[in-house]
């Protein structure tokens, strides 16, 4: 949890900084909403070819299984991204881009039939390729999709990481937004 916490405030103190100086964008995944999770993301582009963005992130699952049982599992996540826009219009901060990413995941999950607790944690690394497009009225919607490796993978304090396929990572989005 220390981890989570210093990431997240590095995060915020940096993006702080290019706030004064930034256009801001804040957005949202739409179609994350249909299965519970519910991401916000603030982007602040501090020059017409670079931007910088730190989401966070919440998603309750909850399943029964066909014994009867129910299962929870709670999701908590931060991301921090940093885009370079190739040939931007005149506005800055659209069109085509490439950014780098960290995901950071933290999961607990439990069972209606135990006490006990699952916790699990990751932290992924990678590249993406996106568009995003700005409305004269500043609404944004955007596009990405890439790929990249878990660097830190852990269950109930078991470090998998050396596991073939469990550390791949796929990003995608499909934000909408508005730019202040």
């Amino acid at each position: 949890m220390k981890r989570f916490r210093k990431i997240l405030l590095l995060s915020m103190m940096m993006l702080l900084v290019f706030a004064l100086q930034a256009q801001v964008e804040v957005k949202t995944n739409p179609v994350a909403y249909l299965f519970k999770n519910f991401p916000v993301k603030a982007e602040y582009v501090f020059s017409p070819n670079w931007g910088a963005e730190l989401g966070l992130g919440y998603q309750l699952t909850n399943w029964t299984l066909d014994n009867g049982e129910r299962a929870d599992i709670n999701r908590y996540a931060a991301s921090l991204a940093v885009k370079h826009y190739f040939m931007p219009s005149a506005k800055g901060g659209d069109r085509f881009y490439a950014l780098l990413y960290n995901k950071y995941r933290k999961y607990q999950g439990s069972a209606s039939t135990t006490s006990d607790r699952v916790y699990a944690t990751r932290d992924a690394l990678g590249l993406a390729l996106g568009y995003k497009w700005v409305s004269q009225k500043q609404f944004t919607v955007e596009t990405a999709l890439g790929g990249g490796r878990a660097v830190y993978n852990e269950i109930d304090g078991q470090d998998i990481s050396m596991l073939p396929f469990v550390n791949l990572d796929v990003y995608w989005r499909l934000d909408i937004g508005y730019r202040f």
